[in-house]
């Protein structure tokens, strides 16, 4: 066989005759796999047929290979079994919840070329969702996760369109959630064990998020200046937020006099070789003594909500989204606050106010902030 260019080849079949060939290597899918396989066209005896037909034949592979025509034996059954085995090789903690969003998908609509599937029939499909009860958030979350398998499957070249573009999130669901009280509060830390506690006081005096709390360091600690400032791992941005007198107290109960070490995490888990504890480990154990106190309803992000409802209380919106590092205060308001008449000041105030608790004795930390407002600090 010899080349005669591009992706075609001529074989002799006589004294000055030819035939002429076409190969070239696509993507197909058998049994859910990727591999890759030749193209073979027997083009005829005449040179210019052949090249003719070669050119079709390259523009076919090519729009293929750009995802605007679909890959020859996929089917969604196969497509969401590569889209797993993907999520599962990238190392993704989070495959099974998206898997568990994609397998109802499959199996409602059975084992169809995924080129077939409209934007109509994802609307449908959302609509049944609805159907089963499910609320806003969560079918939004569904259509995102099935999106994202379409996206990566156009990226490849397997589909040509993407069936859920351009259909509208539904409108997010606002769940009525209340903050517990002081005494609730307080029945929990002395509930919880002792490592578990202190990290309950820190996130109901502060308003950090729990991710943040869990790998909190002693660097991020100043008890001179009487704040916390550390680089929110959810955002990436840097905040500094004050430490009201009843942390303050706490901290000097656990520090030994107020003598922190330099460096090294405040909770380490000493039973997983002194690392961060994970938030399923802290949110299960601080769960179950919730449920013994009769406070099923209690979840650690309602410290959070707690703070900002108690700071906008008595100090007003912008310092409480300050407090909690929101940039607009918008998100503040619709989210983590439980509706209360209006004040305005400074957050520690505000939080020194409602624990009304004093701190040290006077003298042994100095450097409080006095009436500094929450700061944020560029990273």
């Amino acid at each position: 066989m010899t080349h005669v260019g591009g992706n075609l080849y001529k074989v002799a079949v006589g004294k000055g005759r030819f035939r002429y060939f076409y190969r070239r290597s696509i993507t197909v899918f058998e049994n859910g796999k990727r591999i890759e396989k030749d193209v073979k066209r027997r083009l005829g005896h005449s040179m210019d047929w052949a090249v003719a037909e070669a050119a079709k034949l390259d523009a076919d592979c090519d729009l293929r290979k750009q995802g605007r025509q679909p890959v020859r034996g996929l089917t969604l059954v196969s497509l969401a079994e590569w889209y797993k085995n993907r999520m599962i090789n990238s190392g993704k903690r989070s495959w099974k919840i998206r898997w568990g969003h994609i397998r109802p998908l499959v199996e409602a609509m059975g084992d169809v070329p995924p080129g077939r599937l409209t934007r109509a029939d994802m609307v449908n499909y959302r609509a049944k969702l609805l159907g089963r009860g499910l609320d806003n958030d969560t079918v939004n979350t569904v259509i995102r996760d099935v999106k994202g398998m379409f996206n990566a499957a156009l990226d490849e070249g397997f589909v040509r369109f993407n069936p859920t573009d351009r259909i509208k999130p539904l409108e997010q669901t606002l769940r009525p959630f209340t903050v517990p009280s002081r005494e609730q509060v307080e029945r929990l830390i002395e509930a919880c064990p002792p490592w578990l506690a202190r990290i309950v006081t820190v996130l109901a005096t502060t308003g950090l998020r729990p991710s943040d709390i869990l790998h909190l360091d002693y660097s991020s600690i100043h008890l001179d200046r009487a704040v916390i400032t550390l680089k929110q791992r959810k955002t990436g941005k840097w905040i500094t937020v004050p430490i009201p007198k009843r942390l303050e107290r706490e901290i000097w109960r656990w520090s030994e006099g107020g003598i922190l070490p330099v460096s090294g995490l405040v909770f380490p888990n000493v039973g997983r070789g002194n690392r961060a504890y994970s938030i399923g480990g802290a949110y299960s154990r601080f769960k179950r003594t919730a449920c013994r106190l009769g406070m099923e309803w209690m979840t650690l992000d309602l410290f959070r909500k707690l703070v900002a409802t108690e700071i906008k209380r008595r100090k007003g919106l912008e310092v409480a989204a300050r407090q909690l590092g929101h940039g607009n205060s918008r998100t503040t308001s619709t989210h983590y606050i439980v509706e209360t008449p209006e004040d305005t000041g400074d957050a520690k105030e505000a939080l020194n106010d409602f624990w009304s608790d004093p701190g040290p004795e006077s003298g042994t930390i100095s450097g409080h902030m006095g009436d500094r407002a929450v700061e944020e600090k560029s990273g």
